[in-house]
Parts: structure tokens; C-alpha cells; sequence
């Protein structure tokens, strides 16, 4: 006969030496009012929810023709919605890779490019950097721009023209 060994249950230790399993006891039907108001609490839930979970961006209506774009906050980031000039729907973040500013500053809007209001780098409507303002000042090899476009989501995918998107790769397929 052999005897198996379990592995304890895994724990996530707090910063105030409480697991959060001693706070969180759904069995029990015990819940720490501490959730609602622990910044640590907070950053797990956006780490181990929030970024695996698909997001709804927004609805067909919203981008019927191309170029059209809409922007939408997606948790603590920004995202954006775009049918590009082709009429594939994309979803990126929303930020410049040259500093970070927001690339849409408006709700909506329809464009064949998307452009920085903070150096001007310029975005097609498919994602590609187009242009980076003062170009002439970057050293050859230091300006790559196929590597700089606008950060695609992980997935994208439509329910009865309903747009959903998630930054996790390994989610389930939204049909899932």
C-alpha cells in the first residue's frame, strides 16, 4: 500500500503577517470588511482577476465604419476600440509608447491615424507607428518602428456585435 502525500494548501501572506485566506472564508461565510479598504487587497484582486478577466470595450453601432474608434477605461488602464481601414476591429491600449500619454484624449471619433498630443508620435488606425516626431534626431537602429506600435490586447472577439478584449493570452476563449 502507498501512502500519498497532500501539498498544504497555498497561502498568500499580507504584509500585516495575515494570510488572506484567515480573512477571506467563503465556506464560513466569513468576509473581512479589511477587503473593501486594503490597498494589498486591491493590487491581488487586479493581478489575479481583473487582468485575466475579458473587459467589454463596446458594441458595433459604436465603430460601423472604418477609421471609427471609441476609448474606454478597462480597469486602472485605458483602451481603445478601433475599426481600422481595412474594417478589422482592433483593441490596443491606450498609450503612446513614447511616454505614456493617452493616444485618445476624446470618447469617440473616426481617424485614419491616431496621433500623441504630447511629441506627436503617430499611430495607424491598425496599431503601426507611422511616424515619431523629429525623426532625424534618433541614431540609425535606435528608432525601430515595426517594435513600436500600440500594445495590442491579448484577445478580441464579438458576442451578437457586442467587442470584448482581455491581456491575458491564456484566458479561455470568450465563447468559453
Amino acid at each position: 500500500m502507498t501512502v500519498t502525500e497532500t501539498a498544504p494548501p497555498r497561502r498568500t501572506l499580507l504584509s500585516n503577517g495575515l494570510a488572506l485566506e484567515e480573512i477571506v472564508r467563503p465556506e464560513e461565510g466569513l468576509i473581512s470588511r479589511r477587503i473593501f479598504t486594503s490597498r494589498e487587497v486591491y493590487e491581488l484582486e487586479l493581478e489575479r482577476i481583473f487582468a485575466r478577466s475579458w473587459f467589454f470595450l463596446g458594441h458595433d453601432s459604436e465603430i460601423p465604419e472604418p477609421g471609427d474608434w471609441i476609448s474606454r477605461p478597462v480597469g486602472i488602464d485605458g483602451g481603445i476600440l478601433v475599426r481600422d481601414g481595412e474594417g478589422v476591429v482592433r483593441a490596443f491600449l491606450n498609450s503612446c509608447r513614447h511616454r505614456g500619454m493617452r493616444v485618445c484624449r476624446t470618447d469617440s471619433g473616426n481617424n485614419t491615424f491616431l496621433r500623441c498630443p504630447d511629441r506627436g508620435w503617430v499611430y495607424r488606425n491598425d496599431g503601426r507607428l507611422a511616424n515619431a516626431a523629429v525623426e532625424s534626431h534618433y541614431c540609425p537602429g535606435e528608432l525601430e518602428k515595426e517594435k513600436l506600435g500600440l500594445i495590442s490586447v491579448a484577445q478580441v472577439d464579438s458576442v451578437h456585435g457586442l467587442w470584448f478584449a482581455t491581456w491575458d493570452s491564456a484566458a479561455p476563449a470568450l465563447d468559453e
